[in-house]
């Protein structure tokens, strides 16, 4: 530290440029760094390795603090394979004169070799100044070493974010696709389920339906129906309505405080058309009036067959119908009549397979309906989550575009606190 100040004199009396002093005693971790074993890329060669000293050991410090790691390069290709390494960035010059920063800067030019700077003159520098300076360069260089993680780990989570994003938008137009896929598989049951209805109203209709003691009668009621031209008629064989006897009789949770209509039938002979009135009735209910029978029918839990007192009924399919004026009465009165028993086996196993079909397609549709408002709901959180990537994608560039600006402005710092045009000891 003696010899600094006429050092100094000397360079600016010389106009030799802007001159780095380097105390010898501060000088002691750098000589322990430059023993550490280093994996050097590409068979390059360390500029301090190549540095004949002429005093053995005494500047080895200072010369690795000012030249640090650098790399010798042969040629600028070389250098730039080297300087740009995937594991590490190096510091690189060639033999003519470029040289690569670990920022990645290039610089290069000047002819004039200086030389004799090394010369000892005595001089007095505050060793203070020197610790204060040495941290000033260590905080600077720490700064922009997590300035530039910071950088790489914002450019890292805005690909991320990108990803993430196309991958939403992908989700998105899946989701689409699957909405109109389900819309139109609803759309085709919608028109299946009338077909349905009346393949059901053709061998079940809703006008007449009469009970016969057992199939022996039928034939001749069949025949009473046609002469007196009563219309449609459905035959009931009793003796086949035992399952719907037991059906009427087990627990029903009725909603609205509504009745069933078949609790509300009055039977002159007991129990013995109880099963013939269930298979005609089932489970519908009955409602004061139209309001009553929409809470009724389109339950959430359940849907329901409803009447109002008025005439109006709302199927399970959810179709409403009415109207009508006319009481048929008497249709229960006993008659013999003879008809083959195949046939009515017949008839109630297509009513059976009819009746099943009609409601799997009222469940599937029911089914489509739940998974369309799914999907829907999923749609809007994808959407919500693409606008959320973008959002954290301007941020994240925002950010990046401030440290990008940071950096030059730390890299100047360091430049005028050690530059590397000179560097005396």
């Amino acid at each position: 530290m003696e010899t600094a100040q006429k050092a100094l004199e000397f360079v600016k009396k010389n106009n030799l440029g802007i001159a780095t002093l380097i105390a010898l005693d501060k000088m002691e971790p750098y000589r322990a760094k430059a023993k550490e074993h280093l994996d050097i890329p590409q068979h390059a060669h360390r500029l301090y390795d190549l540095i004949k000293q002429r005093d053995g050991d005494k500047y080895s410090g200072a010369f690795y603090y000012a030249l640090r790691d650098t790399l010798v390069a042969a040629n600028t290709d070389q250098a730039k394979k080297i300087a740009y390494g995937k594991s590490k960035r190096w510091r690189v010059v060639t033999l003519d004169g470029v040289m690569i920063d670990i920022s990645g800067t290039m610089a290069g030019g000047g002819n004039t070799v200086i030389k004799g700077l090394m010369s000892k003159v005595s001089c007095d520098i505050d060793p203070k100044e020197v610790d204060r300076m040495s941290e000033k360069i260590n905080k600077d260089q720490t700064r922009l070493e997590q300035v530039t993680a910071k950088k790489a780990q914002l450019e890292q989570e805005v690909r991320s974010l990108l990803k993430t994003l196309s991958a939403d938008k992908f989700t998105q137009r899946k989701s689409e696709q699957a909405i109109k896929s389900y819309l139109k598989q609803q759309s085709g049951l919608e028109k299946e389920i009338p077909v349905l209805e009346q393949q059901l109203r053709e061998i079940v209709p809703d006008e007449k339906k009469i009970a016969d003691d057992t199939m022996e009668t039928a034939q001749k009621a069949l025949e009473f129906v046609k002469k007196n031209n009563l219309g449609i008629a459905t035959l009931i064989a009793l003796d086949k309505m035992e399952p719907y006897r037991a059906k009427a009789k087990e627990h029903l949770d009725i909603p609205q405080h509504a009745h069933r209509l078949y609790d509300l039938i009055k039977q002159r002979d007991g129990d013995k058309y109880s099963g013939a009135f269930y298979y005609a009735l089932r489970d519908t209910l009955v409602a004061a009036n139209t309001d009553q029978a929409k809470k009724i029918a389109y339950g959430k839990s359940k849907r329901w067959r409803v009447v109002t007192l008025d005439g109006v009924m709302i199927d399970i399919s959810g179709t409403m119908a009415g109207g009508g004026n006319t009481v048929i009465k008497g249709l229960m009165s006993k008659v013999s009549c003879d008809i083959d028993p195949k046939e009515v086996d017949r008839m109630s196993e297509k009513i059976n397979k009819d009746q099943t079909r009609l409601e799997q397609v009222t469940a599937k549709k029911a089914q489509l309906e739940q998974e369309v408002r799914s999907l829907l709901k999923t749609l809007s959180a994808d959407k919500f989550t693409q606008r959320k990537s973008e959002q954290a994608i301007k941020s994240y560039l925002k950010q990046q575009s401030g440290l990008e600006k940071e950096i030059p402005v730390l890299e100047e710092q360091l430049r005028e606190i050690v530059p590397d045009e000179k560097k005396i000891a």
